[in-house]
C-alpha cells in the first residue's frame, strides 16, 4: 500500500485546476443530457463525490432539488484559483438561491483535513440552506444510521418524493 502524509493530502488544487473543471464540465454535459427524462435531479456525492456535486450546484443552482454531500469538502471554496475562479463565479447567485444541501460527515475522518472541512463549512454556511449531521467516531465512511438519514432528509426536500 502506498501511504500518504497529511501534506501530501492537503495538496493545493491548483495542481489538478483543468483536471477538476474538465472533470466538472463532462458531468454537467451528461446530466443536462440526460435531465428531460426526471421530473427533478437531486446530487449526491462521496468524499471527491461530494466536491462535484458542490461544484455542478455552483454551476446552476436553481437547477437541483438539492444536494447530499457525504465526507466530502467543497472544490475552492474561497475561488482562491485562478484557474478556476472564473469557473466558480455564480457563487452569489447560490447565495440568493439558497439551495438545500445535507452535509454529513465523520468526526474521525483522516481523509478530508481539518482546513477543508472549516472551508466548506464555511461556504456551505454562507451558500445554502444546510442540514449538516457529523457522525461521532466515524472516519472517512458512510454510516447505516446516515443513510437512514439521508433518505429522510430526501422525502422532505425533494418535491413529489414523500
Amino acid at each position: 500500500l502506498h501511504r500518504v502524509d497529511r501534506r501530501q493530502r492537503q495538496m493545493c488544487i491548483r495542481d489538478s485546476a483543468p483536471s477538476v473543471r474538465a472533470a466538472v464540465e463532462s458531468l454537467q454535459a451528461w446530466v443536462e443530457s440526460v435531465r428531460a427524462d426526471f421530473r427533478s435531479v437531486t446530487l449526491l456525492g462521496f468524499s471527491q463525490g461530494m466536491a462535484m456535486a458542490m461544484s455542478l450546484l455552483r454551476l446552476d443552482p436553481a437547477a437541483y432539488a438539492c444536494a447530499v454531500g457525504l465526507s466530502g469538502f467543497v472544490a475552492d471554496p474561497d475561488r482562491a484559483e485562478p484557474e478556476l475562479a472564473t469557473f466558480f463565479d455564480r457563487d452569489d447567485e447560490v447565495a440568493r438561491v439558497r439551495p438545500k444541501v445535507f452535509w454529513g460527515r465523520g468526526q474521525e475522518d483522516p481523509i478530508i483535513s481539518e482546513a477543508r472541512v472549516e472551508a466548506t463549512h464555511g461556504w456551505l454556511n454562507r451558500h445554502v440552506d444546510m442540514t449538516k449531521i457529523v457522525y461521532a467516531g466515524l472516519g472517512h465512511a458512510v454510516h447505516p444510521q446516515e443513510l437512514t438519514h439521508v433518505v429522510q432528509y430526501l422525502d422532505q426536500v425533494v418535491p413529489g418524493k414523500a
